[in-house]
Formats: C-alpha cells, structure tokens, sequence
C-alpha cells in the first residue's frame, strides 16, 4: 500500500494507520511518504504559527509528527528517511501482527 500526503487531512491519523495495520495483518508493505513538522526550529515554529489557518483554508495540519503517529500505531518501521529540513518523510513500514497502538513498534534508530 502506498499512500501520499495524506496523514495530514484526517481527524484521528493514528486510527488510520491502526486500520492499515489490520487491513494488512498477514503480509504487504505499507510505504508512506508524508510531510510534517520540520526539525528545524524557526521552521517548526513557523508550521505551528499558520497551522490554524492551513487547517480553515486546505484542511491540512502541517505540524504533525508524523514519526511519532507512526512510532505510535501498531505499524513496525523498517526504514526511514527525512528531507527539505525534516518535513518530508519516506517511511517503509509492516503490519504487527497486533493491532492496538499504545506501546511503540519500530527498530529504527533516529539521525
């Protein structure tokens, strides 16, 4: 499954991924390529400053952790990298053989 740019238009992104989860409990990657909340402080702080009103005008939440639901969901991260001052993200990841999410599944370490 691949999905794109999407993790920042819905109301509850840790049940979406908990869903992708469960709709690929067997086998199957799940490659998600998403942008976030940037590394870079002054950035950063910009993204929380107009997240309200990307959210009125696009619906979109630029100032998510996106590693962080993801590390959250019951999803195994098998890589990841970061780009444009850490607000895109590639994810590779596999369905747990769990569902639920409330403890962190992943086996990568943080650059």
């Amino acid at each position: 499954m691949v999905s794109t740019l999407s993790m920042c238009a819905y109301v509850d992104p840790i049940r979406v991924l908990q869903q992708m989860n469960r709709w690929f409990a067997d086998h199957g990657r799940i490659l998600l390529l998403e942008h976030g909340k940037s590394s870079v402080l002054p950035i950063a702080w910009l993204q929380d400053l107009f997240d309200p009103l990307h959210v009125r005008t696009i619906g979109c939440h630029t100032n998510r952790d996106i590693l962080g639901l993801v590390s959250r969901s019951p999803l195994i991260i098998e890589q990841h990298e970061s780009h444009l001052f850490g607000m895109i993200h590639l994810i590779w990841a596999k369905p747990s053989c769990k569902e639920g999410g409330s403890e962190p599944r992943s086996n990568w370490l943080v650059q």
